[in-house]
Formats: C-alpha cells, structure tokens, sequence
C-alpha cells in the first residue's frame, strides 16, 4: 500500500506508544527491540522498491537492499510471503485450475457438486469485477458460509468484501476492497493527524479504501460494498 510514495513511512511512533508496544511484547515473553520507524516495501519485482537482497547477519545491523541499489538498515526484518495454493487434488479431480480452484459467484467449481472456499478459491469478486484469491481466515469462514447456503439449496452469491487491518504502534490501517489494477489514489482527511482515507480508484470506478484511524468510516465502507451501495460508500468518503 504505497499510497504513490517510493517508500511507505508507515509509522512514526510517539515514545509512549514505543513503550507500550515494547512492554506488551516483553509480558507475552518476547525480545522487544523498539524502532521508530516501520517501512512498507513492495513486492512487485518491477518496482523501484523491490527487495533485490536480504542481508540478515550483517553487523551491526542487518540490511535490506532495494532494486535501485540502495540500502536500508533494520533492527529487524519481517517478510510477508503468502502462500501458493496446493491444487494437486483438485486438478487430479479435473476441476478448472487458475491460480487456485475456478469458482463463480457461488463458490462452485467447474465441476457440478464440487466447491472451493478459503486461500485456494479463486473467484469473482461482485464489487470491482476482479478475479481474486484471499488470504485471510476471515474470508475463509465466510465463504464457507456461502458455500454451506448453496450446498443447502439456497442460491447465494459471494458478496462480503475482502479486507485487512494492520496496526504500527499507535497506528492502524483498515483496508476493504481490492485494488488490484487502480489507476489513482485520492487522499481524503489528513494523513498528518492520522484521519484519513486512501481511496482507490480505476478511471471513475471505486475499488478500495484504506482508512487510517477512521475505523467507523471504515466499517461503514465495508457494508456498503457489501451492498453494492456505491452511493453510501462515496457519502462516507465525502464527509471525511
């Protein structure tokens, strides 16, 4: 979530949240190593901020090498990598195979009586057209809610949104939607004050919003969307 900066200063965090983050860390028994500053880095291999090399034995601090060459130095170093969808069965079985299990709206895969929920469900998402794969538990359990009302007879698309939060010290981020093939970025509120949202636009088309301490604004959005209520969504937006 770059936010259209090479470099995503995430959190610049107040002594006290550093503190507490630091004693919440060292009660659950863990090492606390307090930083001022969290970096977001993309993982897009094409990207001016593409990790080209990890140095994590380097003295005195471990080093994270960017693809223009330049270095960033780190306490410590953590990679998001996801996962790839173990498909095996599933191909064995002659089910349509597309980064992860084919489905449609309903869960259902090309081959009738046959359903795919969680990470290795790849299907269409209803509010931005987007074929996706999530994950998240929380998309996990949801859509085997959708799935268990079709295998029940009641014929019911996938709606619910993907989303995630992320906390850096005293600051959270909550994203719904999904913004893969976004063309701008708007900002509204104030990313000073730590009030803002991040809206992700395709030409005129809305496909996600980042909400930074505006976590009503930001369950709103995620109902809307569910709704397919466009016009709601933009009132939220229009009042921050």
């Amino acid at each position: 979530m770059g936010l259209n900066r090479k470099i995503t200063r995430f959190a610049t965090a107040s002594p006290e949240a550093i503190a507490d983050a630091a004693a919440c860390l060292r009660a659950g028994g863990l090492a606390a190593i307090p930083t001022e500053t969290v970096y977001g880095l993309a993982a897009d291999a094409t990207s001016d901020t593409a990790v080209a090399a990890i140095y994590a034995a380097a003295r005195p601090a471990d080093r994270v090498i960017l693809a223009t060459g330049e270095p960033l130095t780190a306490d410590f170093i953590v990679a998001g990598v996801g996962v790839r969808p173990n498909t095996q069965l599933a191909q064995s079985a002659g089910l349509t195979i597309d980064n992860g299990i084919v489905v449609d709206e309903s869960l259902r895969t090309s081959v009738d009586g046959i359903y795919a929920a969680g990470d290795v469900a790849h299907y269409p998402d209803r509010f931005t057209d987007n074929k996706i794969r999530v994950e998240h538990w929380v998309a996990a359990g949801r859509q085997g809610q959708t799935v268990a009302r079709n295998i029940l007879g009641t014929r019911t698309p996938h709606t619910a949104p993907p989303f995630f939060w992320s906390a850096h010290y005293d600051v959270t981020i909550a994203y719904v939607g999904n913004g893969a093939g976004h063309d701008r970025v708007e900002i509204h509120g104030s990313l000073n004050d730590r009030r803002a949202l991040a809206v992700y636009r395709k030409g005129s088309n809305l496909m996600a919003v980042a909400a930074i301490g505006l976590d009503r604004e930001s369950l709103l959005i995620e109902k809307a969307m569910e709704e397919g209520d466009r016009d709601a969504i933009e009132a939220v937006i229009a009042g921050v």
